[in-house]
Parts: C-alpha cells; structure tokens; sequence
C-alpha cells in the first residue's frame, strides 16, 4: 500500500494518525471486507533528526456480498408503508458488495 506523508514541520500527533487509521478501517468495510480489523501498530522517533515512522498492519478478511434483503417493519402504521418502497428507499441490491456506510445510512 502507497505511504503516507504529514507535512514536514508539523507535529507528530496521535489523534491524526488514529483517525487515519479508523479511516483505512471505514474504507475496507464500505468496500466488501465487512470484518477488516487493525493490527499492530509500530511507531518509530528519532529524536535527532526529529522524523517519525509509523507503520500499521491490517487483516482485512475475507470480501462480502449481499446477499439477500429482508424487510422487518414494526410500529404504529407500518401497515402504511409498502416493502417495494422501503427497497426503494435504501437501495442495496442482492450480489452488490458489503458496503458498511451504505447499511448505515440505509
């Protein structure tokens, strides 16, 4: 996989690389890999040349696909609303890749 660079001068931040990495996790789950999980994450300074390197692993596992859509309607009026419209309204098709964000918003 391509690096990634901070901009030189600025500070080595915890918070930017955690979100960098919950970030590479969001992505391989809105693209099939339904179960990607970090690994090991090792950090390297030098305090002389004041560089650090990081370098992070991740198990992706194994690529998903929907496979079938089941519609659960429960409360007050959903006798009042169809199942083609709800299929509508979320719009995940059998055979299309597990695509987390999707589900989500869905």
């Amino acid at each position: 996989m391509d690096e990634k660079s901070i901009e030189w001068g600025n500070k080595f931040s915890r918070d930017i690389i955690e979100s960098d990495l919950n970030r590479i996790i969001d992505e391989l789950k809105s693209y099939g890999y339904m179960l990607a999980e970090r690994g090991k994450v090792i950090v390297s300074i030098d305090t002389t040349k004041t560089y650090v390197d990081v370098t992070a692993n991740f198990s992706p596992g194994k690529y998903y696909k929907v496979s079938e859509i089941t519609v659960d309607k429960r409360g007050p009026g959903k006798e009042s609303v169809s199942d083609d419209l709800l299929y509508e309204i979320v719009n995940i098709q059998p055979g299309e890749r597990y695509d987390h964000l999707k589900i989500n918003q869905a």
